[in-house]
């Protein structure tokens, strides 16, 4: 099994999602809103085959939040479409400071 640390979006970023999955979904392309209606638009900053809960929270605890921009599409390879976060200072500090503090417990590797 693999696990994966994910931020989720605020409020108004996913109900700005939603709509896109929506029209996916009418053009007949299956979306993560057909998967279940709770579901929620996430961004993967860690997967690792397995994660210690406390560990997981200990890296976590403390990190500000972030304002985020997705400025890009992609798909990996066959199915899957992808909103693409654009890089900045601040999103390569939250990621290194959550890896630092996972290095140590986990065997982790970078969502790309």
């Amino acid at each position: 099994m693999v696990a994966a640390l994910e931020l989720y979006l605020d409020v108004h970023a996913t109900r700005r999602i939603r709509p896109l999955w929506q029209a996916l979904e009418a053009e007949g392309i299956p979306s993560l809103g057909s998967l279940n209606a709770k579901h929620r638009p996430p961004v993967s900053l860690a997967a690792a085959h397995r994660m210690d809960p406390e560990a997981v929270v200990a890296a976590v605890e403390g990190v500000p939040g972030l304002t985020l921009s997705m400025d890009f599409v992609g798909q990996f390879v066959g199915r899957v479409l992808w909103l693409g976060v654009t890089v900045t200072d601040e999103l390569l500090a939250h990621h290194r400071t959550v890896h630092e503090r996972l290095s140590g417990s986990l065997s982790v590797s970078a969502v790309s």
